[in-house]
């Protein structure tokens, strides 16, 4: 009977990872999926978040330390809404700054890859460029390595 109750346990077991690890067939959004369109320019997962990242300090420094620093903080209900709400709101507002600056670029005639993903692989290049001329000893002008947000 133990037997079967170790069995029975150690199978239990092995689904409730099986689904931690597959996430439940719930559908999970990758970094280079679209979130949204802004004037038919498409914004990325990790975009997004980078933005929305940018305004955490902001959001939350509207608040006290002690709600800020609330389990909940997040989703926290207060006479103007969540900070949820107004850390999206600036962010949307932010994407839309920088898509429309980015489309009258491109109406002036200035061509240039605005989007998120081509922007990640410019990235990719340049560090990869500035770390070899590095390793060769060569002058490396301003920084030797970009992170997202600086780029």
């Amino acid at each position: 009977m133990q037997s079967r109750n170790k069995s029975f346990i150690l199978c239990m077991m092995t689904v409730f990872c099986a689904a931690a690890i597959t996430g439940c067939g719930i559908k999970t959004v990758k970094d280079n999926d679209i979130v949204m369109k802004v004037e038919g320019q498409p914004v990325v997962k990790a975009e997004y978040q980078m933005v929305l990242s940018s305004y955490a300090a902001q959001v939350k420094g509207e608040y006290t330390t002690e709600e800020a620093n609330q389990k909940d903080f997040w989703i926290m209900e207060t006479d103007e809404g969540t900070p949820l709400k107004k850390i999206m709101k600036l962010a949307q507002e932010d994407l839309i700054h920088k898509k429309t600056v980015a489309l009258l670029a491109r109406d002036a005639g200035i061509e240039s890859d605005t989007d998120y993903v081509s922007m990640m692989k410019a990235m990719e290049q340049e560090n990869s460029r500035r770390k070899n001329a590095q390793d060769r000893e060569e002058t490396v002008y301003g920084i030797t390595s970009f992170a997202p947000e600086d780029y």
